[in-house]
């Protein structure tokens, strides 16, 4: 039996890279036709299937220095090393040097902006009917790459960030199991290939109980805000989950950092409960929108913010 790696990413920050991953255990699968609805399903379905490599110790090397690590339950590892991240980054195990093979890019390098987005995925970039456990469900299995939906609003407001040279990171609750499904997505709706920041690999069982952890995405804001500490940030989500709660807490944490907040309303009237979170974001003294898909996106998006001394 041999390991691989299924996920790298290495994001560079001001003083510190955060290299992250997962590694698999068994032989690498061979990708089927994912053209067809068919190949779609046993391709996602198949990644639930899949033997972690899990609690082994991993040593990361780069710049001519090197850090060890150990795997956890799912095959993830995560680690802040000291440095810019450098083109010779490679992943050890005891079984000798794991080829990377990923087409989607896993070094990110720190930008000159001003301004850094972080963004969710499911339901704020792609439409992916999470406030339904079915219809995500079929969304995922059933819905090839190139026939995902991506949201209007904010493909436009990427392609002005873009324009602004902003470095956007993509922050999920979704598992590493769909990484290549994703990356596809981003690919066929021409969306910014940024850091992929998603939940550690499941397994089959795992699937219909899921342990992601609460502050999840709350810790990983944190995270990168501690670590650009000259940056400001707008950050994007939608109104199904947790990220107006998440968002609201971050602005009182960071009330100079955050830049605006767009939050997506994926139904045509919000509830009680979205309008009460949208309030207590907006009580946080947060600039805001709650956009709608048929939204025009306002000029303020489009240049970089003056700094005044």
């Amino acid at each position: 039996m041999s390991v691989y790696l299924w996920q790298l990413t290495a994001i560079e920050f001001t003083e510190h890279t955060l290299v992250s991953g997962t590694i698999l255990d068994g032989r690498r699968p061979i990708s089927p036709n994912t053209n067809t609805i068919a190949g779609n399903f046993f391709q996602v379905m198949r990644s639930y299937f899949h033997k972690t490599f899990a609690n082994k110790d991993v040593t990361i090397r780069m710049g001519g220095k090197e850090w060890t690590i150990k795997t956890s339950s799912n095959g993830h590892f995560s680690m802040l090393v000291e440095g810019a991240v450098n083109d010779d980054i490679s992943i050890h195990t005891q079984k000798g040097e794991l080829d990377i093979t990923q087409d989607y890019p896993y070094i990110f390098r720190h930008s000159d902006a001003k301004t850094e987005v972080i963004s969710d995925l499911d339901d704020t970039v792609m439409v992916s009917h999470t406030a339904s456990a079915l219809k995500r469900i079929g969304t995922i299995l059933f819905y090839r790459p190139k026939k995902r939906k991506a949201v209007a609003y904010t493909h436009e407001l990427f392609g002005k960030f873009r324009k602004s040279n902003y470095r956007i990171s993509y922050l999920s609750k979704s598992e590493s199991n769909l990484f290549g499904l994703i990356n596809s997505v981003i690919r066929f709706r021409e969306l910014p290939e940024g850091p992929l920041m998603l939940t550690p690999f499941l397994n089959i069982r795992q699937l219909f109980h899921p342990k992601k952890g609460k502050d999840y995405k709350l810790n990983n804001l944190r995270l990168i805000i501690d670590h650009l500490p000259g940056k400001k940030f707008i950050l994007l989500g939608d109104d199904t989950q947790r990220d107006m709660d998440v968002y609201s807490q971050i602005n009182r944490e960071y009330p100079d950092r955050i830049r605006k907040i767009y939050i997506r309303q994926t139904t045509l009237k919000p509830n009680i409960k979205q309008i009460e979170k949208w309030n207590t974001l907006q009580s946080t003294g947060a600039d805001a929108i709650y956009f709608k898909d048929t939204d025009e996106i306002g000029e303020e998006v489009i240049n970089e913010p003056i700094e005044t001394k």
